[in-house]
């Protein structure tokens, strides 16, 4: 079944290389898959080698521990994005493209649904990322739409569609991902923590990175994507609530809590957008 997914995903991705091409030319292509895919190992790498909350036991073609077809996967994933959200959002102006960030990561953030059902079923990929099982769908559901907002930040503010101040935004989120693994203190306590002498200061260093990762959020996220920043802050609440305060909480409860919230964000989004897109229309 594995060699039938990695040629299957072979395939599907060619398909779409070859519509690139045809349809937005060799230099876009290059640009976005070249690109998407330096992300999506650069991403995976910082996963396999210092947070291991998740691992592919049997995925042939590895590259420094990384599965070759996981960013293959994650670049997969952001063009059909890419070219979905296109045909519901024509951006020309800045808040256009913030808009189109969120679709972007919406579209991406269900797509992984029945993909990762899938992967887990048939033992592909293990998780590790909490002792409570059930939490799960929330948890990947919260990783594909945190990691398809800082691609599509990145992508767009070196295309210029964005200005570099909005990388400030993208910092916090990294910094805000990365201090909410629980199993990257773990890697620091092993390695830097007990080296140093220093495993008491662990859960001050671990909130204090939140504080200021929360801090920048909040600040730049209300300037810059309000939609976003409350999308994550109710994904931090829930988090909290379901790992800290009751690690039993039922995965799908907290999976719809989740995706009702955002099917919301989303649909105002839309209707806002269509408001916008009319007032340009009328004022041409």
């Amino acid at each position: 079944m594995l060699k039938v997914f990695i040629i299957s995903v072979g395939i599907a991705f060619s398909i779409e290389i070859v519509h690139s091409i045809l349809t937005k030319g060799v230099k876009f292509t290059l640009e976005f898959f070249g690109g998407g895919f330096l992300f999506g190992f650069a991403r995976e790498f910082i996963y396999f080698s210092f947070i291991h909350t998740y691992e592919f036991p049997d995925m042939p073609f590895k590259m420094l521990n990384v599965p070759i077809f996981i960013p293959i996967g994650w670049v997969f994933t952001f063009y059909l994005a890419y070219e979905f959200v296109n045909k519901l959002v024509e951006p020309k102006t800045i808040k256009d493209y913030k808009n189109f960030i969120t679709f972007a990561a919406f579209f991406s953030t269900f797509i992984c649904i029945p993909i990762e059902t899938a992967a887990m079923n048939m033992n592909w990929w293990v998780l590790y990322s909490s002792a409570n099982g059930n939490i799960a769908p929330f948890y990947l559901m919260g990783g594909w739409f945190v990691t398809s907002v800082l691609f599509f930040y990145i992508y767009l503010i070196m295309k210029g569609k964005l200005p570099p101040k909005y990388l400030w935004f993208v910092i916090f989120i990294i910094i805000f991902n990365l201090a909410g693994e629980f199993h990257l203190l773990d890697y620091v306590s092993v390695v830097l923590a007990s080296e140093f002498h220093l495993l008491e200061y662990l859960d001050v260093v671990f909130w204090g990175l939140q504080i200021i990762a929360w801090a920048g959020i909040i600040i730049f996220g209300l300037k810059y994507n309000k939609e976003v920043t409350f999308i994550l802050l109710i994904y931090w609440v829930i988090c909290f609530i379901c790992i800290i305060v009751f690690p039993g909480a039922n995965g799908m409860l907290v999976s719809v809590l989740f995706t009702s919230i955002f099917v919301h964000i989303l649909v105002k989004l839309r209707l806002r957008d269509e408001k916008h897109q009319l007032s340009i229309k009328e004022s041409l």
